[in-house]
């Protein structure tokens, strides 16, 4: 007999990689992020903002790197969750996200 196995969420940062999330604003702008294995994705697009990074990433309850794998610039982003969405912080301001899928 084989049985279901599900990944427990003990932490913000398990929540936070262990999901899809994405935001669409009334600008016309765009940001998603994702978890892949070891590497983290996030894109932010628009009129006024073209970033599209993604690769080794580090996160703890309240903070994410990712380690560009085109240029090698670390990107520090704070964040913080709430409910089914997530606030991400970096020096130039921040987005609100929406979690879109589940694991």
């Amino acid at each position: 007999m084989v049985t279901a196995c599900s990944r427990v969420i003990d932490s913000p940062a398990d929540e936070l990689s262990l999901y899809r999330w994405r935001g669409e604003y009334e600008n016309g702008n765009s940001a998603e992020l994702y978890f892949d294995g070891d590497n983290g994705y996030l894109s932010l697009s628009g009129e006024d903002i073209d970033l599209d990074l993604g690769g080794l990433y580090v996160v703890t309850d309240d903070s994410l790197i990712i380690c560009d794998d085109r240029s090698g610039v670390h990107y520090n982003f704070a964040y913080r969750l709430h409910g089914d969405r997530i606030e991400l912080f970096s020096n130039d301001g921040s987005v609100v996200l929406a979690k879109v899928s589940t694991p």
